[in-house]
């Protein structure tokens, strides 16, 4: 079994166990950061920002950084919110997929209200100004609207021609008139939304993405379309007129007109942001700083602008013309593919993902972009050079091979040889060779003798399949597995010579994994897909026979499989409905799912005494999978290590002395919440004997206070631990 990691639980006394008992947690408080972000939010009574996402639910913003606000939530595609005018507690979100979930505490947590709402895909949420009636606009439903905050739902879409509505605007200056943005253009409503005429003369496009409506006068609006721009109508939708000079014929996603200066106006588009100061007649893109130029929406709090985008994240601005900065901590939802431990180094890991590349020095405690020179954010593979960790390879969809020989400082395009602009989906090293690589991509198998300079067709035998995962082992490093996206799985004994197709039951395989003891055994993951398939199988005999071994597996679209090299009958699954672990080699499963949200994972790998996950929507969350027990009052024997606190209780600040037998060449010291969380990291490296000072002072690792209450330290070399309770009173 590898080394013990660490979580703490507070007044037991637990041996560690292959079996965790439900005790250990997942955390991704570390990134990598951003996401998508199609809705952003500002609460009215404390000015906190909310940030609805795809894939990672819902985040709030306060003290500079985000955090999760996902409690009760079971669909993680926020598209909307709404508050309720006369209750600061009660706040609505309009998911993709779940309908509308309503909050009683502001956000904390939350709960489905979806009595009579007949479509479940909430693209707006609004509240008729001066009322309580509720609006919700669905992408198949139409219009439904509450009387009771979100208790029942009734449709409202006399007049409605088309069903899939986009947004809705109500005229602040005039309560009964509002405008519908669908999918077949806009309608309008001067009844407060009870039914609804087509008013889209005069614009060319069908799809009409967001309005806004000028606060002093109804029938003054303007139109986001998908491919148009933006038109302007100044007689309540009667004729539309194209207003995008400056900015052509984008696709606008939405609009924000600024409070007090109404000619002032801002446009989210695919093309980033655009500015206009007088009414629309020139627009002038403000996109310097902007590393995402796909803009989804808006948010103006006091004096600074906020824009979300598809993949980067939160970006502001107090003036758009001189530039954005990131606004990204904690911020954990990027889309993440696939997972590359160093060979040289298991604190080092890499992440392909929907953003880019990003790379960890410290298993997973903190990440920084890697994607200078990558031109392509839908990365989906990356790889270290088994023989020197300077020089690294990834794959794009629809983008080739990108090639760094600095330890990812720069990347540079390396597809001589490819077909064009090709979807790669896995990349693989030869165990032991710099020079000998794999490419798989979705026109087939090449191959690289020269570290990805040049590329050569090897798929004989396979021919041009699209090749969907692919797996090597050090103990055999001729033989390679390629799995592909419907035609199953081949073995080449050659390294990608040729290939042989391998008789598995399965068509969609992306998931393989190789018995770095044992050669013979082989474990291979299916998609579920159409209703069949799907599922872990195993072979102990190179592939010549399977077997399926799904018990207790809690989904079966299987992205990935890791065998742990300290322990071959210990193998990891990440599944579409979250991380599988078994001890004896598959024929039992048992989910590791405590702390994880959400839930599909596209990838597991374990990294030096930790387990981290390419989570698709939340990043890289990890997961510490021993307990190290703390009784209260009861001193543990510690060995080669022991730990001193004083004063304690303390404030502001106190000394932790790590007493140390022997010299250590890895030693670490971090502090952790009664829950198992990881507050902050005082110490990582080398150590001799003796005694170790180090000072908290009772922050977190971003420097922020932390509240009275009980702390774990914790020191770790190796196999041994030292623990010690540590008390703030402020």
């Amino acid at each position: 079994m590898r080394a013990l990691a660490v979580l703490l639980l507070a007044f037991l006394l637990l041996p560690a166990a292959p079996s965790r008992a439900g005790y250990d947690l997942w955390t991704a408080e570390g990134g990598p950061f951003g996401g998508r972000v199609p809705v952003l939010h500002s609460r009215t009574s404390d000015g906190s920002i909310f940030a609805g996402t795809e894939g990672g639910g819902i985040f709030r913003r306060s003290g500079g950084r985000w955090e999760p606000r996902n409690s009760g939530l079971l669909v993680f595609d926020a598209l909307a919110f709404a508050e309720h005018p006369f209750d600061a507690d009660t706040m609505f979100v309009g998911t993709g997929g779940g309908g509308v979930y309503r909050s009683a505490n502001g956000g904390r947590s939350w709960f489905p209200t979806n009595n009579g709402l007949a479509n479940l895909m909430v693209r707006d949420l609004a509240y008729r100004p001066g009322g309580t009636r509720l609006f919700a606009a669905t992408a198949g439903g139409g219009i439904f609207r509450s009387d009771d905050a979100g208790t029942t739902w009734f449709p409202s879409n006399t007049g409605l021609a088309v069903l899939s509505v986009r947004a809705l605007a109500f005229a602040p200056s005039s309560t009964n008139i509002c405008y519908a943005a669908t999918d077949g253009g806009v309608f309008f409503s001067f009844d407060g939304g009870q039914t609804w005429a087509p008013r889209s003369s005069g614009i060319a496009e069908s799809t009409v993405a967001d309005v806004v409506v000028d606060p002093a006068n109804a029938s003054l609006a303007y139109a986001a379309t998908l491919g148009g721009g933006v038109y302007r109508t100044t007689n309540g939708g009667l004729s539309w007129s194209a207003r995008r000079a400056g900015m052509g014929e984008v696709y606008a996603e939405e609009l924000l007109i600024r409070p007090g200066a109404s000619q002032t106006i801002w446009a989210a588009t695919r093309n980033g942001v655009f500015e206009t100061f007088d009414g629309g007649a020139n627009w002038t893109a403000r996109n310097a700083g902007l590393a995402d130029t796909i803009a989804c929406s808006l948010l103006l709090q006091g004096d600074t602008l906020y824009v979300g985008t598809f993949w980067g994240g939160v970006f502001a601005s107090r003036d758009p013309s001189s530039g954005w900065s990131a606004r990204n901590e904690g911020l954990t939802n990027r889309f993440v593919w696939e997972l590359a431990v160093s060979p040289h180094d298991p604190g080092v890991v890499w992440a392909a993902s929907y953003g880019g590349l990003s790379v960890t020095t410290d298993t997973g405690w903190t990440w920084a972009d890697a994607s200078n020179g990558v031109l392509r954010r839908d990365m989906r593979t990356v790889a270290v050079s088994p023989v020197d960790p300077g020089r690294l390879l990834s794959g794009a969809f629809y983008g080739g091979v990108f090639r760094s020989s600095n330890g990812g400082a720069g990347w540079v395009p390396s597809n001589s040889g490819l077909p064009s602009n090709p979807t790669v989906t896995a990349i693989r090293y030869r165990p032991g060779s710099g020079s000998h690589v794999l490419c798989g991509t979705w026109a087939g198998m090449y191959r690289s003798s020269n570290g990805g300079s040049g590329w050569t067709s090897s798929s004989s035998g396979m021919g041009s399949k699209k090749v969907w995962g692919m797996a090597t082992v050090e103990t055999a490093p001729m033989v390679v597995y390629a799995g592909t996206y419907e035609n199953g799985l081949f073995r080449s004994r050659d390294f990608g010579a040729t290939w042989d197709s391998v008789p598995i039951p399965e068509r969609y395989v992306r998931a393989i994994a190789v018995d770095p003891s044992d050669t013979s055994i082989v474990y291979a993951g299916g998609y579920y897909k159409e209703g069949g398939g799907g599922g872990v199988y195993k072979s102990t005999d190179g592939g010549a026979s399977w077997t399926r071994k799904n018990e207790g597996l809690i989904d079966r679209s299987v992205w990935c499989l890791s065998v742990d090299r300290t322990n071959p009958l210990h193998v990891l699954a990440a599944t579409a409905g979250g991380v599988c672990e078994t001890w004896d080699g598959g024929e039992t499963w048992e989910p590791l799912l405590a702390g994880l949200q959400p839930l599909d994972i596209r990838w597991v790998s374990p990294a030096a005494d930790r387990i981290l996950a390419g989570s698709f929507g939340g990043s890289v969350p990890w997961y510490e999978d021993a307990i190290v027990a703390v009784a209260e009052g009861v001193v543990r024997p510690e060995g080669p290590l022991a730990i001193a606190v004083s004063p304690n209780p303390f404030n502001p600040a106190t000394r932790i002395d790590i007493l140390l037998a022997g010299a250590h060449s890895s030693l670490d010291l971090s502090l952790y919440d009664l829950r198992g969380r990881f507050v902050r990291r005082l110490h990582h490296g080398p150590a001799g004997a003796g005694s170790l000072p180090l000072v908290w002072d009772g922050a977190d690792a971003h420097g922020s206070p932390l509240p009275s209450g009980v702390y774990f330290a914790v020191a770790s070399s190796g196999d041994a631990r030292a623990v010690r309770k540590v008390i703030i009173v402020r």
